[in-house]
């Protein structure tokens, strides 16, 4: 038995030895807890993510099948917040990092530098500041998107040497103005440059129209100038180009004719001009574009763009926004439109356009935004508009139309905005704008309108109306009076504000005359008796104010010769002791008298009936008397005035 126990320590000395090795903390492990301590975490995401846990299994991480390295870490969109931890140069396996769409702060660490099997990484939409450190050595890397932070100091130049890269997104930053590098030129493998709002100045380079694998290039919000060089034109993958917010000038080349995948192109608010180029008429996917069935967005607003626009233009099937205004667009809408069953924003507003509004847009079931403002457009509102049930901003200011506002209007039950100021309508105004119970802005100003203001538009919220410069008469609503004051109503001679018209008096029907006549019968000598009785009452109270204070100070006066007679008596007062059958006792036979206060009662007491002594009793049928005569006259409508007290006893 002692050689089966001999035999058996190796084994127990083994045993207690091995452990020491196993509860060292895997370094993957540790890594990724000192990730997770620099994070805050409200919705518990990582509460896998524990010491119990194998790496592997924790949320949002992957591993190598084989080697149980961990390659991945994905916690995109999981509202975290804090900083990168510099443990994650530990991973040296990682091939993808994603936080994307979180609120991580501070920098990023240059440590991550060191994980150079990298291939992913995204550490866009969130608020990390500082200045991007040079990641240059991933050059596994084939997508790096660190846009939408605050990101400072100098634009990273060294992306350029990252010859692997399929998408550099580096946009939207707070970086110094400088111009774009041209060793961007150097990613042959780019298909997707997105480098909008990274304050860019200078020309486009010539070596960005050498990236001929380039589906989309986005330049936008940025301060580049000069123009668009016809090089552009061997891009020839090119389906998106988005331009917008620079300073740009000159024509648009020819050249983008030759991008037959390009679907969409925003040019707006540039200093471009002349006109949309012919050949852009023979792409395939693009084509000028009444062929095109793909087009979903179409801006080029606020150049200088003449000439009129493509009728193919205006129908087509996709497209959810055309925006060509501020330029000088000139030619009419084309009824094609009604083609464009997506449309939900059509802006043309402060071009040269003309002709009528065709009935058919009321066929655009999907259409919110409605500006067809300072142009020439001509004939009358088309009733056709009241089918527009998404519609929420309608503006036809400043053009030439005539005729009356169709009460149909009424179905637009979204609108929140309408000006049709500065044009030629007539008639009235119609009481169905009264059904659009979010209209928030009202502006019906310099036309021809008649007729009242009717009274059921003070049940909408308005913040803002006009009705000025018209033919309005009749009473102003004071709900209405009350938004803007008498300004919105100027210059309507025949509108009464406030009981007067820049007439003079307002005229009032014989209907509303006889009923304030009958009114002020019954108003007048009520209003006069209440202003009487008002006086009566002051006069009163002030006159026994007056007669108080002079007898208090006739008593005070008698105090000081030591006669006393004024003088308040003043007695301590003990609480009685009374029994429960001394209470029970009491009837109606006990009734002193009844009052504001209540019922006064008279209580016979068991002997002394309190602590007071044998003078209490004296003293208390004294005053109860005293009290029965106060409450007697007190019922007959009267006020006792104890002399001597200088005040009203009830």
């Amino acid at each position: 038995m002692r050689r089966q126990i001999l035999a058996c320590l190796p084994l127990i000395i083994l045993l207690t030895l091995s452990p020491n090795s196993s509860c060292q903390i895997d370094p993957q492990t540790q890594a990724l807890l000192q990730f997770k301590g620099s994070l805050k975490d409200p919705l518990n995401h990582l509460h896998s993510w524990t010491n119990a846990t194998s790496p592997c299994h924790f949320f949002g991480v992957r591993c190598d099948k084989d080697s149980r390295i961990v390659t991945e870490i994905s916690l995109s969109n999981m509202n975290l917040s804090g900083e990168i931890s510099t443990s994650i140069a530990s991973l040296h396996g990682l091939t993808r990092l994603e936080v994307d769409s979180n609120s991580l702060s501070g920098p990023v660490p240059p440590e991550l530098s060191k994980c150079t099997q990298l291939r992913f990484l995204n550490l866009s939409c969130n608020s990390l500041t500082g200045e991007l450190p040079d990641l240059s050595s991933l050059t596994a890397l084939d997508t790096l998107d660190v846009a939408n932070n605050y990101f400072s100091g100098r634009f990273p130049a060294w992306v350029g040497n990252m010859s692997g890269l399929v998408t550099l997104s580096v946009g939207i930053n707070n970086y110094d103005q400088g111009e774009t590098p041209a060793s961007i030129g150097n990613l042959k493998n780019l298909t997707y440059l997105y480098l909008a709002g990274c304050s860019l100045t200078g020309t486009i380079p010539d070596s960005i129209f050498e990236l001929t694998a380039l589906e989309t290039l986005d330049m936008s919000m940025n301060n580049l100038a000069g123009t668009i060089p016809g090089a552009i034109g061997n891009l020839r993958n090119l389906w998106k180009i988005e331009l917008y917010k620079n300073n740009l000038s000159g024509d648009l080349p020819p050249e983008l004719g030759k991008l037959t995948g390009l679907r969409e192109i925003d040019v707006s608010r540039n200093q471009l001009s002349g006109g949309i180029p012919a050949a852009m008429a023979a792409l395939k996917g693009f084509t000028e574009y009444s062929a095109c069935t793909s087009l979903q967005r179409f801006r080029i607003n606020k150049n200088q763009f003449t000439g009129s626009l493509p009728e193919g233009l205006w129908g087509l099937p996709e497209v959810t926004i055309i925006d060509v205004s501020d330029n000088g667009f000139t030619g009419s809408m084309s009824p094609v439109i009604a083609e464009a069953q997506n449309l939900n924003q059509l802006w043309v507003q402060n071009n040269l356009l003309n002709g009528t509004i065709p009935p058919e847009i009321g066929r655009l079931g999907q259409l919110q935004k409605l500006y067809l403002s300072n142009n020439s457009f001509s004939g009358s509102i088309p009733a056709e508009i009241g089918s527009l049930s998404q519609l929420t901003a309608l503006h036809l200011d400043n053009n030439d139309l005539a005729g009356t506002v169709p009460a149909d209007i009424g179905g637009c039950i979204r609108l929140a905005e309408i000006d049709v100021s500065r044009n030629g309508l007539t008639g009235t105004i119609p009481a169905s704008l009264s059904l659009l119970s979010s209209l928030n802005s009202l502006n019906l100003s310099s036309n021809a309108f008649t007729g009242q203001i009717p009274t059921s538009l003070q049940a909408l919220k308005l913040s803002s109306v006009d009705f000025s410069t018209n033919q309005l008469t009749g009473n102003v609503p004071p709900g209405l009076l009350v938004i803007t004051g008498d300004g919105a109503f100027a210059r309507n001679p025949g509108l009464c504000v406030d009981g007067r018209s820049e007439l003079g008096v307002c005229k009032v029907d014989g209907g509303h005359r006889d009923g304030f006549a009958r009114r002020s019968i019954v108003l007048v000598p009520v209003l006069v008796s209440a202003t009487l009785l008002l006086v009566a009452g002051i006069v009163f109270v002030s006159y026994r104010s007056f007669k108080l204070e002079e007898l208090r100070k006739r008593d005070l006066e008698r105090g000081g010769e030591g006669g006393g007679g004024g003088q308040w008596k003043l007695e301590s007062f003990h609480p009685l002791e009374l029994d429960a059958d001394e209470i029970c006792g009491v009837g109606e036979e006990n009734l002193i008298g009844s009052g504001g206060t209540g019922r006064v009662y008279r209580l016979d007491l068991k002997g002394s009936g309190g602590r007071g002594g044998g003078g209490a009793r004296e003293r208390r049928n004294a005053q109860v008397a005293e009290d029965r005569r106060a409450l007697h006259r007190q019922a007959a409508g009267g006020t006792a005035y104890h002399e001597g007290r200088g005040e009203d006893a009830h």
